[in-house]
């Protein structure tokens, strides 16, 4: 029922997997290994925050409806520009990240 889960590993990786079936859909390499990961709370906003070494990385997963997929990269835009005004530098893109979360 698209219900999705997020992981992380000691490998470095972030995975997410189609909890139905088991299958990994995407995976993203962090620098570090990620310890934390959280879904952002608004269903429409496919984003995960994964904490790994000092960093918080946000992931945009690619894992919803085109209309939703605008409203979370404009999100992200504005993050990326609000970040960049603040210290003069863009924060890093991971484009996705995971410890052991769900959502659907």
């Amino acid at each position: 029922t698209g219900e999705l889960v997020a992981s992380a590993g000691e490998d470095k990786t972030v995975r997410l997997w189609e909890a139905d079936t088991g299958r990994c859909l995407r995976v993203w390499k962090m620098e570090d290994v990620p310890v934390t990961l959280a879904w952002n709370p608004n269903r429409h906003l496919h984003l995960l925050a994964v904490g790994a070494g000092r960093d918080v990385v946000i992931i945009h997963t690619g894992t919803c409806s085109e209309e939703d997929a605008q409203a979370t990269e404009d999100v992200v835009t504005g993050a990326r520009a609000d970040a960049e005004g603040a210290d003069g530098e863009a924060g890093d893109e991971a484009g996705g990240a995971g410890a052991g979360a769900g959502a659907g």
